[in-house]
């Protein structure tokens, strides 16, 4: 490509004859500043360019004897448009506008072949007329390089005293240092090191890193990019390892053909272990099994990991920017904002049971903890919940209580029951002995056969009850479970009519002993019962089971004391037998029979707890 340049006679520009400038600044106030202070002295006519983009249109159409660039345009850095500039074969002072504090944009320049690299002053006009004088001095063949080398020299002050390493690397496999820094000292080494061969670039990175690092510049150079970014680790002069952040710049000649790399690495050790700290964490809040929110301090979702998912019902998208409410019971709501308010003072509320609502309406058993989240500052900004979903330890709660009733009455019924009756079999064998007349003989044993009947009925009843909630609950065909008890019993001339179609329940697995126990009962105490009936109706969103004969009835006073333990002319066990056994799923049964028209037991089957099978 043929170089041209602006052709301007040496120093002629100190005097009246006027230079052209491109000043490229899409800023409408710090272009008029610029132009106005740059026009002052009446030897520069300035032509603005609003756009890195128009300024290249402007360069490939019009010479120019300096370009003034301010690093950060909207379309291009400052950097990308100087080596635009150069591969268009413009070779005239490119002036680079850096903001002081701008490090590694500044490093980048100056390594990008700025003629100049300028910080802000105290205004923009006493800015652009400190330059004036420079640019002067540097248009023509014979450049005045006084005012670059003043300008780098004070830009290398400015470099040494940062984290960020300049250098220049030849294009050997090995990396050569032809120039870097002196601040290279951060990392124990000296510029001597590099630069006098007895380090390469490559000797300082980590052996893992170096196949990667070198198939990434490969493959950048192969796609003809001129600035690329990698990052990798480095070894220090004492053995540690450090991450660094490299910004390189690719110089070609003229055919494209690689000369070298220069640009800038930085430190970046903290800000990789942060993110690895921050990525351990959000796994860790990921994959752990409690439901872990954060919200604001006036309640709202900021957080919600895939644990809040499976508890709540919700996905993250559908919670994230709602109210915490939304999972909180109306009657929990004045509970957890009263905690909520000592959050907001700094404490922490330890871990609490209580009860939360899932998207499909029903409730959740959870312990939960909430901690206030802090700021940098240690300012209160809002809180996190940590929930653990304790359905399954209360049921084994539940459970383990059930079990410690039951051995106590099972304890009862053998040591109290079982003993009295056998006390009183023991008193009429000793009666028997000395007993001579016959009625009175037969009196006794038909007495003690009937403690011996209702020893094995207490036996039989404990064996049944301490199976009660062993169990999970199942779905039983209600019809299917009164023909088996139907089948295992004589019922006489007892009609037993049924109407139960379809129906099941989620009931005890120990349901099979409700109906032999209902039907012993009309057998043996309904005295004139010729038929039994058992149907059901619903009543809004629960049902009735009803089970009723035409037998004598119960008196009112004995409607509930029936089915307490004992109760009753024989054991007193199997009604309440039946009562524990339905309980277990929350179905409730009571007799709202009439005395002398037969007996009628409703069990009252809550929602969810009853289907009617294809």
């Amino acid at each position: 490509m043929m170089r041209r340049e602006s052709s301007p006679p040496p120093h002629s520009h100190r005097g009246s004859c006027p230079f052209r400038v491109l000043f490229v600044e899409a800023d409408d106030d710090l272009a008029k500043a610029g132009i106005a202070s740059l026009s002052s002295r009446g030897t520069a006519i300035v032509e603005r360019a609003a756009s890195a983009e128009e300024a290249v249109a402007l360069l490939g159409r019009s010479s120019f004897d300096t370009v003034i660039c301010d690093c950060r345009m909207p379309d291009m850095r400052g950097v990308e448009l100087l080596d635009r500039a150069r591969n268009m074969g413009v070779e005239v002072p490119f002036v680079m506008l850096v903001e002081r504090g701008e490090t590694q944009m500044a490093a980048a320049a100056f390594t990008g072949d700025a003629s100049f690299v300028t910080c802000d002053g105290a205004d923009e006009q006493t800015r652009f007329a400190a330059l004036l004088p420079m640019i002067e001095d540097s248009i023509g063949r014979s450049r005045d390089t006084s005012a670059m080398i003043e300008s780098r020299g004070e830009f290398e002050q400015i470099v040494n005293a940062s984290p960020v390493v300049v250098f220049m690397l030849e294009a050997d496999p090995l990396w050569s240092v032809a120039f870097v820094s002196k601040n290279i000292t951060q990392f124990g080494y000296t510029p001597d090191e590099f630069m006098s061969g007895k380090l390469t670039f490559a000797d300082v990175i980590h052996p893992e890193d170096m196949l990667r690092l070198e198939e990434g510049v490969s493959e950048y150079v192969s796609k003809g990019e001129r600035f690329f970014d990698l990052e990798g680790r480095v070894l220090t002069k004492w053995g540690e390892l450090r991450w660094v952040d490299s910004r390189v710049f690719v110089r070609r000649d003229a055919e494209g053909k690689v000369q070298g790399y220069q640009g800038i690495v930085v430190d970046i050790t903290e800000r990789v272990r942060y993110k690895d700290a921050i990525e351990r964490l959000a796994l860790i809040v990921d994959s752990t099994q409690d439901a872990i929110i954060s919200e604001d301090l006036e309640g709202t979702i900021l957080t919600w990991n895939p644990a809040a998912e499976a508890l709540y019902g919700y996905f993250a998208e559908e919670a994230v920017g709602e109210s915490i409410s939304m999972i909180i019971p109306p009657e929990k709501r004045e509970e957890y904002f009263a905690l909520f308010k000592q959050v907001r003072l700094g404490k922490t509320v330890p871990r609490f049971e209580t009860v939360r609502t899932r998207k499909d309406g029903t409730e959740v058993s959870v312990s939960l903890t909430i901690s206030p989240i802090r700021d940098r500052t240690g300012k209160i900004v809002g809180a996190s919940a940590i929930a653990r979903d304790i359905t399954e330890a209360k049921k084994s709660e539940e459970a383990l209580k059930q079990a410690n009733e039951k051995l106590t009455l099972l304890g009862s019924i053998t040591r109290h029951d079982v003993i009295n009756q056998i006390g009183i079999l023991t008193g009429y064998l000793s009666l028997l002995k000395d007993e001579v007349d016959e009625a009175t003989r037969a009196k006794y044993i038909e007495s003690a056969r009937q403690s011996c009947r209702t020893i094995a009925e207490q036996l039989q009843f404990a064996g049944s009850y301490q199976k009660t909630g062993t169990k999970a609950p199942e779905w039983i065909r209600v019809r299917l479970e009164l023909l088996g008890a139907m089948s295992s019993m004589d019922m006489g001339s007892v009609e037993v009519r049924e109407s139960l179609g379809n129906l099941e329940l989620f009931v005890d697995t120990m349901f099979e002993k409700v109906f032999p126990n209902l039907l012993m009962n009309s057998r043996r105490h309904g005295e004139s019962v010729t038929w039994v009936e058992v149907g059901y109706r619903e009543t809004g969103d629960e049902l009735v089971l009803a089970y009723s004969d035409d037998g004598v009835g119960i008196p009112p006073e004995d409607k509930q004391r029936i089915f307490e333990k004992g109760y009753g002319k024989d054991s007193g066990l199997g009604l309440f037998l039946v009562r524990e056994v339905l309980g277990m799923t929350g179905i409730d049964i009571r007799e709202v029979g009439t005395q002398g028209s037969g007996t009628i037991f409703e069990m009252t089957v809550p929602p969810g707890k009853f289907r009617f099978a294809p």
